[in-house]
Parts: structure tokens; C-alpha cells; sequence
């Protein structure tokens, strides 16, 4: 009797956080298949809590668990408790991504994903402001959890306008790429390997920081991502 009835606690609590909405959910950029992410090592993938995750409850703890499964070296960040968005870069190995999500008086909310990093022969592409054509934008850097993560930024005189930028595309082999692509990308033509450059616009009525993920597909088969602020 009293088993069924624990039995019978436990089901209730499962979905009573079903019911308020509560679950341990994040998206990554390069997205994953859900549970499995394959990125060329030294690639840096931007975490993101989805909106279910905390919920009402502002007692909610959130917890961020990276352990190396194969491999000699550790993910940029080893554990944390962000809410917000952040980067983690991965050498060559095998992780596990483990979000836990506690809730007073309930059973933990977790999900798991498997990240690889394959070791390869291609260069590591960046992106660098190219300041003759983008003379009202600076560099400078912000530290999240350790992790120097390249920061663009500007003070526009008129935010009603669209605030244009250009980058100069460095350490790429354009023979070896099948395409390029940066988040929050605003114009209409693809981005061209062979001009060396990516340009972009910022609507600074909308919002005032941009993540800028950088995305290389290989003709070989691998993905690499690079993190920036914007």
C-alpha cells in the first residue's frame, strides 16, 4: 500500500511540473539533433535555457555539468549556473552537456547532450572589424566564466537607422567551404567566401545586443561555430 502510494506521489509531481510549464530544455547554436551535437574541435557553441525552463518559481536552481567522455582535454567551462546565454568551446574529445533543473519540493529536472568534436585539418575561420568601413564600431572583449568572448560594438547618433558593419573574413580556404553563415543576418545576398568580407545591420529599436554566431560548413563534412557579441 504504501509503495502504491509513493508510486502514485511520484506520477503527481512528474506532472505537476509538466502542468506549471517546468522543464529542463536549451537550444544550442549550431543547433543538435537532440541529442547529439558533431562540430569540429576548437569550435565554440552558444547555450541557451528555453523559456520552460524556470518557469514561476523564482527558487528555481539551475545547474550546468560538462564532463569529458573521451579525451584528454576539458570543455572551456566545466560547470556553471548561467541563466543567460553562453558560450563553451570544445577541443578535440567527446562531452556530455548535463542540465539540471531543481525545484523546491519537486524531483529534478535533467537533459543531457552528447557533444563531439572531431579532430581535423581545417583552420579555425574568425571574423575581425574591418574599420575603414565600419569607423563608428570598436573591439573589445567580455569575460563569461572565464571564456574572452570578442565584443563589437557602437554608439550611434541616431538609433532609428539601421546600424551597418563589416568584418573582414580571416583563415579561410575558400576551396574547402560550402558555406558561411552568421545569426541575426539581416541582408538578402548569401554571404560570399571570395570577397573576404561579411557585412551585416543591427536595428537598434529592437534590441541593443546581439549574439553573432559564426557558422563554417566544410566540404568535408564539418561544422565550425565561433561566438560573438554584438
Amino acid at each position: 500500500m504504501i509503495k502504491r502510494v509513493l508510486f502514485y506521489l511520484l506520477i503527481f509531481i512528474f506532472n505537476s511540473q509538466i502542468l506549471f510549464g517546468q522543464q529542463a530544455d536549451f537550444t544550442t547554436n549550431p543547433p543538435n539533433n537532440g541529442s547529439v551535437l558533431n562540430i569540429c574541435s576548437n569550435s565554440t557553441v552558444l547555450f541557451q535555457l528555453n523559456n520552460s525552463v524556470l518557469g514561476n518559481n523564482s527558487n528555481t536552481v539551475v545547474s550546468w555539468t560538462i564532463t569529458t567522455t573521451s579525451g584528454s582535454n576539458s570543455a572551456s567551462i566545466t560547470s556553471t549556473s548561467l541563466r543567460t546565454p553562453f558560450p563553451i568551446t570544445f577541443p578535440t574529445g567527446s562531452y556530455t552537456v548535463l542540465l539540471t533543473v531543481s525545484i523546491p519540493n519537486t524531483l529534478p529536472l535533467t537533459k543531457s547532450l552528447n557533444v563531439i568534436a572531431s579532430n581535423t585539418t581545417n583552420s579555425l575561420p574568425s571574423i575581425s572589424l574591418n574599420s575603414a568601413n565600419s569607423s563608428n564600431w570598436s573591439t573589445s572583449s567580455i569575460n563569461i566564466e572565464g571564456n574572452s568572448v570578442t565584443t563589437f560594438t557602437t554608439c550611434p547618433s541616431n538609433i532609428t537607422t539601421p546600424q551597418y558593419i563589416q568584418w573582414n573574413l580571416n583563415n579561410v580556404n575558400c576551396s574547402n567551404i560550402g558555406s558561411i553563415s552568421i545569426s541575426e543576418y539581416t541582408l538578402s545576398n548569401p554571404i560570399d567566401c571570395s570577397t573576404g568580407i561579411i557585412e551585416n545591420t543591427y536595428d537598434a529599436l529592437s534590441n541593443r545586443f546581439f549574439f553573432l554566431v559564426l557558422k563554417v560548413d566544410f566540404t568535408n563534412g564539418c561544422t565550425f561555430s565561433d561566438v560573438y557579441f554584438v
